[in-house]
């Protein structure tokens, strides 16, 4: 009986532009500085109080929202495509489920300002964005769940990528897709 060592496909670290979460975190951090200063320096209670809420607040938003983003990554792993942004979002993408990898934009206007993850049901689209440049869409075979119950299904997610091109490749290659132009 012979048997076929199964083949070792390494796990690929896919950036994305972190550049807004930078200065989303910076913002914060200065406000969190002023707000504790001022309730170190308040003469009154009242003043004390709501410095101090107001430098605990502002420290959790950027603990949570802003933080967490920095440290994180998208994985193209062996099953599928890892979709990672902070607290705020992980997913698996099984390379099964994608029929088509390619570039994308997204129109200007509101969308232009989205920072993080946002589902549109009317577009059946995941968003998981930190910039407008670099988009990808992959496109799913049907509508799969992607973050939880209480989120729409969605048909196609479109994510930011410092190298579209490259990242393309890979699941291009990992999914069976060959190459196709996008």
């Amino acid at each position: 009986m012979c048997r076929m060592a199964a083949r070792a496909v390494p796990v690929v670290r896919v950036d994305y532009p972190k550049l807004w979460f930078v200065v989303g975190a910076g913002a914060l951090a200065a406000a969190t500085a002023y707000a504790a200063w001022s309730a170190l320096v308040s003469v009154e209670d009242f003043g004390t109080a709501f410095w101090t809420a107001t430098a605990v607040a502002t420290g959790i938003l950027m603990a949570v929202f802003f933080i967490p983003p920095l440290l994180t990554s998208h994985r193209l792993g062996a099953k599928g495509v890892r979709v990672r942004m902070g607290l705020l979002m992980d997913a698996l993408v099984p390379y099964e489920w994608v029929t088509e990898a390619r570039a994308t934009t997204v129109k200007r206007g509101t969308l232009s300002f989205w920072l993080g993850v946002k589902y549109s049901g009317a577009m059946s689209t995941v968003f998981v964005l930190s910039s407008t440049d670099g988009l990808i869409a992959l496109g799913l075979d049907s509508e799969h769940d992607l973050g939880g119950f209480l989120r729409p299904k969605v048909s196609q997610v479109v994510l930011s990528v410092k190298d579209p091109e490259g990242t393309m490749r890979v699941i291009r290659e990992r999914s069976g897709l060959g190459r196709t132009e996008g």
